[in-house]
Order: structure tokens, then sequence, then C-alpha cells
């Protein structure tokens, strides 16, 4: 037909924009620690590799978290925490 135009529509809908993630995960992050330290140690891992295992977890996490945050922010948060810790 002369002067009609056709317009493609998509078969599929886009798919709406991904949510933000939860932040109410955080407690949960940190109960691991305490929790995979006993199945350890239960396990029969001499405590002081647990310890040195979570403790190089602990830093790769802040390593993370400085480089994710920017060193700006994470020195602003480790700053609080120290004022808040005297």
């Amino acid at each position: 037909m002369p002067g009609v135009t056709h317009t493609l529509v998509p078969a599929v809908p886009p798919s709406p924009a991904p949510a933000e993630p939860s932040r109410s995960l955080a407690p949960a992050f940190i109960a691991v620690f305490p929790v995979l330290g006993v199945i350890l140690t239960l396990a029969g891992v001499p405590l002081v590799d647990t310890m040195l295992l979570l403790a190089s977890c602990t830093g790769l996490g802040l390593f993370a978290v400085a480089v994710f945050y920017g060193g700006k922010r994470f020195s602003a948060f480790l700053s609080s925490a120290i004022r808040n810790s005297q």
C-alpha cells in the first residue's frame, strides 16, 4: 500500500532494568566467619590455621572494598571506625 509504513515490534518485551542489590545481606556475610571457624575447628583443622585463613579472607575483603569504593571513602570509613572504638 502506498504511503503506509510498517513498524517492527519485538516479539519479546525488553527485560526490566536489574534491581539494585539488597543491602540486607551484609549481616549474613559477617556471620559466615564465626560459622566457618567453628566448622573448620570441629573438622580438625588447627585453630592457628583457621584464624590465619579467616584473617586472610578479611584482609582480602577489606582490599576489595577499598578498591571498589575508592580510597577517600574507605579512609573516611576507617577514621570513623577508629574514632568510634575509643
